[in-house]
């Protein structure tokens, strides 16, 4: 059965400027949560973070998840310490559900669990998150989860009136979106998938029907390609935005890196001396003196998606499943320093245009508008 309705993606809208705006200045904005965080998460992927460099990303007001091909001892540690920490769904089951605090921890601690698997449609999964949270409840500690991915608005609503229903609010936190990320190929060839505008806009008009408390956050995962789809993704109503391959693309990522001549390069310290680097803190292409010899840029990494057959090896040491997932090799473009530094100067460009000092005024609250085919490609340059 065809459904016919229109579904639009990050390129196809622009965001209309308020009549009038009350701010003088972008400084005036505030886009940050209690100036300490950006409303970004890394994706739990393998070439963005490991404990290696995670306190780079926390040092720059992003949210980092451990992701699963880390040991899980190693995710413990941080568990215990309240990072965020990605689990797949049977280790949240061994943990969580089957006396987790036997294993680990303490009851005074607050755990931060990213349930991370790739079909956020199933009963089971929420059935198994409304368990752990029961368990958390009874033995006094404070459990958070983050799941997903789904891709049907109606999906969202189910999941606002299960917290309802339960009494309790199982799902904080759910990731928006199928198909989208550059490492994935689960919509070419598996056709799921949902227009990521569209899908945050409706989910964001089912969190305006049921009371805050017991619609999770949304976080628009997949697809982000440039600074304006994070604005947009935050004007159409997503609470975060989670981001992969641009986080890969920064000289601190745990991605391997290679030059021209296939040499690994291994980042190990920030020296500026390395590299040059303009003003924005993008990656200009020379220079490193590695093993006595001057190499020339570029500099690329391996990116790749968790389902991808790189993904998989990660996690278990082989292919488990026909992959879903993609490798490529990426330019490395700038330091995390130096993207971040730009995206707030965005963010707060964006606010200033729509009168909104606060970042909890932003989301969901400009209007925007579709454009036609000329006017894309006008406008995406």
């Amino acid at each position: 059965m065809i459904e016919e309705k229109k579904g639009y993606s990050y390129n196809d809208l622009t965001i209309i400027p308020e009549v009038i705006s009350s701010v003088s200045s972008r400084s005036e904005c505030d886009c940050r949560e209690d100036n300490e965080f950006l409303p970004i998460f890394t994706a739990p992927m393998a070439s963005v973070v490991n404990e290696d460099n995670i306190d780079i990303f926390y040092e720059n007001g992003i949210n980092a998840i451990i992701p699963r091909n880390i040991d899980l001892k190693v995710r413990k540690k941080y568990m215990n310490e309240e990072h965020w920490v990605a689990l797949s769904l049977k280790e949240f089951r061994d943990l969580f559900v089957n006396n987790y605090l036997d294993r680990v921890g303490t009851s005074d601690t607050s755990y931060y669990i990213c349930v991370d698997i790739a079909n956020g449609h199933m009963k089971s999964l929420y059935e198994t998150c409304h368990t752990a949270k029961k368990n958390a409840i009874a033995a006094g500690y404070k459990l958070t989860i983050m799941t997903g991915n789904i891709a049907n608005p109606k999906t969202y609503e189910w999941i606002c009136r299960f917290n309802n229903k339960n009494d309790i609010k199982v799902i904080d936190y759910i990731r928006v979106g199928i198909g989208g990320g550059s490492g994935c190929i689960t919509t070419s060839n598996v056709s799921i998938h949902y227009p990521q505008a569209s899908l945050i806009d409706e989910c964001y008009k089912v969190k305006l029907k049921y009371f805050l408390k017991d619609c999770p956050f949304i976080i628009a995962d997949g697809g982000i390609r440039n600074y304006d789809h994070v604005i947009k993704a935050l004007a159409l109503g997503a609470d975060y935005v989670m981001i992969g391959s641009l986080f890969a693309q920064c000289i601190e990522s745990s991605g391997d890196k290679y030059f021209q001549s296939n040499d690994v390069f291994i980042y190990d310290e920030w020296d500026p001396n390395y590299f040059k680097i303009n003003n924005d803190g993008e990656w200009t292409g020379k220079l490193k003196v590695w093993n006595d010899i001057d190499y020339i840029g570029p500099l690329e990494v391996k990116f790749f998606g968790m389902a991808s057959a790189d993904g998989q090896k990660s996690i278990s040491g082989h292919k488990t499943k026909t992959a879903e997932g993609i490798t490529k090799y990426l330019p490395v473009k700038y330091t995390l320093k130096g993207w971040v530094n730009n995206m707030e100067s965005y963010l707060r460009s964006a606010m200033s245009y729509c009168d909104c000092k606060e970042l909890n005024d932003f989301i969901g609250k400009p209007r925007l508008i579709p454009n036609s085919i000329s006017e894309i490609q006008a406008v995406n340059k």
